[in-house]
């Protein structure tokens, strides 16, 4: 089979990249009132990093990372098909920096997908350093 050399991931990677920085800021009782506090912590990271997590109402939700070339790298919550999720407000999600196999994934940018009955409701870039 000859390769067209076309990429069919680049749509949805500048669909993903479209919706960066939608998650809700978190916030903390030593912020200064109106001041925003990152919803990705720490941003970059080394090991790992925590995603604030807003559901407004009950539904069935997965929450995907992938890496810029829109290619999967691991599933936080929700494996293929979604999972039914509470409620819930400044959730904290945490991503190891590891794929699907457990191994470290190398220094570059990441997108993590939160998705609702199939459809991409917030995605955040992280970047990952080495360290």
């Amino acid at each position: 089979m000859k390769h067209s050399g076309h990429n069919h991931a680049f749509p949805v990677v500048m669909l993903i990249l479209a919706l960066l920085f939608a998650f809700v800021p978190r916030t903390s009782s030593t912020h200064v009132e109106g001041e925003k506090k990152k919803a990705v912590y720490p941003n970059p990271f080394t090991i790992g990093t925590t995603f604030e997590l807003t559901v407004p109402r009950e539904a069935k939700i997965k929450i995907d990372v992938y890496n810029i070339r829109g290619q999967h790298v691991q599933n936080l919550f929700g494996g293929e098909t979604g999972e039914l999720h509470q409620a819930v407000e400044n959730h904290p999600v945490q991503w190891d920096g590891k794929d699907k196999y457990g191994v470290p994934v190398p220094a570059g940018i990441y997108v993590c997908v939160l998705v609702s009955e199939s459809i991409i409701v917030k995605s955040v870039k992280v970047v990952k350093i080495d360290g």
